[in-house]
Order: C-alpha cells, then structure tokens, then sequence
C-alpha cells in the first residue's frame, strides 16, 4: 500500500481501513472511532 503523500503514518491509515471494512462502517463512524484513538494513546503516553 502506497501511503506516500497523506498527512497520516501508514499505520493509521490501515487502521482505518481495517475498521472501515471488518465492521463495514460508515466514513464519519470511522473518523471517530479515529479521534477516540488519538486522544486515548496522545493520554496515555502523557501519563
């Protein structure tokens, strides 16, 4: 996968590939569960 060019890791784009198609969920339903994630590890990682 050519991820050359985004704005986001390689890693986060197949994850959201990985949600958008294991539990065929809508784009705006993937883009939270992204946010989620985000705030969740940048908390983590401050702790």
């Amino acid at each position: 996968m050519n991820t050359k060019g985004h704005c986001y890791p390689k890693y986060i784009i197949l994850q959201a590939v990985y949600f958008k198609l294991r539990f065929t969920l809508s784009y705006g339903d993937v883009e939270e569960i992204m946010k989620i994630l985000v705030i969740l590890t940048f908390t983590f990682l401050c702790i």
